[in-house]
């Protein structure tokens, strides 16, 4: 039952805010109290309906906010537009978290996979910048 509701949510969440916007005029005072819970689940926006769902079904899979900032290395994090289970938003706050993290923001959906290259430079740039710091402080750590 859980996993219509997480992807209504993640890949149509038009379709939940329309649900929303309808039953939200609707008299709670005078309706029983099993009604009044339906309604006020109704009334749930659709991303963090995702998240509470998502976490009921895997549980939490990625470190806590207080984990990641002790993050003490170079991090690079990808956000890809429309993608409905790692939004964008997530990146964001991500990279966010992690001490220096460098953002990067791919710009049309399933850019790395049709034209690679703009990417592929950014993540490569980062990747040579990472060795060049660690060179310089190992120079500067034995000198």
């Amino acid at each position: 039952m859980l996993g219509p509701v997480l992807a209504a949510a993640r890949l149509a969440p038009f379709a939940l805010t329309a649900v929303r916007l309808a039953t939200r005029p609707l008299p709670r005072r005078i309706a029983p109290a099993w009604v009044r819970l339906a309604l006020d689940t109704l009334d749930a926006r659709p991303a963090p309906v995702a998240a509470v769902v998502h976490g009921v079904l895997f549980g939490r899979f990625a470190p806590s906010a207080d984990e990641r900032a002790g993050v003490a290395v170079p991090a690079l994090v990808l956000a890809r537009t429309a993608d409905p289970f790692h939004p964008a938003g997530d990146a964001e706050m991500l990279a966010g978290e992690i001490p220096g993290a460098v953002l990067e923001r791919a710009e049309v959906p399933l850019e790395w996979r049709r034209r690679p290259e703009r990417l592929d430079i950014a993540v490569t740039r980062f990747a040579r910048e990472c060795t060049r710091s660690a060179r310089r402080g190992r120079r500067t750590g034995s000198s």
